[in-house]
């Protein structure tokens, strides 16, 4: 579980049309974390946050849709 203070948010579009239902993953590059990992679902909008994370660099990866 994150308790960082780092927010990543957007919107997930293909043809410039929201994508509701995909799942956003974000994963900790820092060998120290592990496997640490974060997800979301986007909204009817295609908008999607993942609040708490820990300072860093992340991948982010999507799923679904």
């Amino acid at each position: 579980m994150f308790e960082g203070s780092s927010r990543l948010a957007g919107r997930v579009t293909r043809r410039d049309r929201p994508l509701s239902g995909i799942f956003v993953s974000a994963v900790s590059d820092a060998p120290a974390a592990g496997d640490a990992r974060a997800s979301t679902q986007t909204d009817d909008n295609g908008q999607y946050a993942i609040e708490g994370l820990a300072d860093g660099n992340y991948q982010v990866q999507l799923s679904g849709g």
